[in-house]
């Protein structure tokens, strides 16, 4: 029987009261679980078995949502937070900096086992895999994307977790070096804006108006662009793994993967899940090609591109433009209710974050394909999806986790369907 699931809306913000409870559970979104006069209530900024006091935040039907106040019995897995701002001002960004990174890894392998189980009946009981270079920096320094604001006073910061609050945020300890050195560089400033947002990137290969570069060191590891509210710039990637070499183009606010790792990580995983099917070959949400070019090599055949964004599509045709693809510049769903059934084949599918969708995972199933490569960074969407999938007569044969935000709640995975049969 189909799970219907729905992403709820945030809490209603209420001033309650503070009292002391146990929490005992971890659950989706970053908080943990416990029960206090018999109600239940979601808290963040603690951990599983932890005694505390709880600061009443939010409320939403029978459920309560609160913050932790002062830890009263801390867990051998509570650390010191790297970034004192965060818990000051509640600061999104790093959530769970509050624990080991080893113990946030183990946190969203039991989250993905939860909703696996719950909204698809699966059991899964595999671990968060961390990125080249993550546990030698202990977590820290490994956003290579960022949006901030800057305000009228000129003052760069972000802004508070579930509100428009602007807080100054002198740091940025999930910033790669790149970045953190521009930001220290600054002295935290830029010219007043009137609170605007600009978006601040760390490219690997440079702008995309300058020369082209094959070396992964040409490009000088302190420069970043910075866009100010209106502004564009396209930048270079690239992407280098075991199985191939490959340069992107990519508006610098557009998508792309954030982790500075994460690009060739998960073209890696995907080139090792590929198989030599027969029949029609699609990446879809394929924004600006990180998985076609991939697909093409490994397939040498053509290849249907789906991307709705349309600095998605501009730059999807441009990279791919000297290799056998064909662009569809549209909503996936509609591009494949209205492409004639060739069953058979491979789909590549990594959707935004609430999933591919009921609509959406009807028409795969209508194409039949033989195997579908699920990039996913929502374990809840997924979970939702692959319990319509495997009710269709999909298989789950692998999924993957990776931790592709450290200290945050947010987690990477990869799953793989297979068409029963096969």
């Amino acid at each position: 029987m189909a799970v219907e699931w729905r992403r709820r809306q945030s809490p209603e913000a209420v001033a309650g009261p503070v009292f002391e409870m146990t929490v005992d559970n971890v659950a989706h979104g970053g908080y943990v679980v416990g029960r206090h006069l018999g109600q239940v209530v979601f808290v963040r900024g603690a951990l599983p078995g932890e005694r505390i006091r709880v600061q009443v935040t939010g409320r939403r039907s029978r459920l309560l949502y609160g913050q932790t106040v002062e830890v009263l019995d801390p867990s051998v897995d509570r650390v010191e937070h790297p970034w004192p701002t965060a818990v000051q001002q509640d600061v999104g960004g790093m959530d769970l900096g509050h624990m080991s990174l080893s113990a946030s890894r183990a946190w969203k392998a039991k989250v993905i086992s939860e909703q696996m189980a719950r909204l698809a009946h699966v059991d899964w009981q595999g671990e968060v895999q961390s990125a080249p270079g993550d546990d030698q920096r202990g977590g820290l320094g490994w956003r290579s994307r960022m949006r901030l604001r800057v305000d009228s006073q000129g003052r760069i910061g972000m802004t508070a977790a579930r509100s428009h609050r602007f807080v100054a945020t002198p740091s940025l300890p999930m910033a790669d070096q790149a970045i953190g050195q521009w930001l220290a560089g600054v002295g935290g400033r830029l010219p007043p804006l009137a609170d605007q947002t600009i978006t601040v990137v760390h490219p690997s290969a440079g702008r995309w108006d300058e020369p082209p570069t094959d070396s992964d060191t040409a490009w000088p590891k302190d420069k970043v662009v910075v866009i100010g509210a209106g502004g564009h710039c396209d930048v270079r990637e690239l992407v280098r793994n075991d199985f191939g070499h490959w340069q992107y183009g990519v508006a610098a606010d557009g998508f792309w993967q954030v982790h500075a790792a994460a690009p060739a990580l998960l073209t890696q995983a995907v080139w090792a899940a590929l198989d030599k099917v027969d029949g029609p070959v699609w990446d879809l949400y394929a924004g600006a090609g990180l998985f076609t070019k991939v697909l093409a090599q490994y397939f040498q055949r053509p290849i249907l591109a789906v991307e709705a964004s349309p600095s998605g599509v501009k730059w999807l045709r441009r990279n791919t433009a000297d290799l056998d693809v064909t662009v569809l510049g549209e909503d996936v769903t509609k591009a494949l209710v209205q492409m004639a059934v060739k069953p058979g084949g491979l789909m590549v599918a990594d959707p935004p974050r609430n999933g591919i969708g009921r609509m959406g995972v009807t028409a795969i199933i209508d194409h039949q394909p033989a195997r579908i490569i699920y990039v996913a960074c929502d374990p809840a969407a997924l979970a939702r999806d692959t319990n319509w999938l495997m009710a269709a007569g999909y298989r789950l044969s692998q999924l993957q986790a990776f931790d592709l935000f450290p200290l945050t709640h947010h987690v990477e995975c990869l799953a793989q369907f297979d068409l029963t049969g096969r």
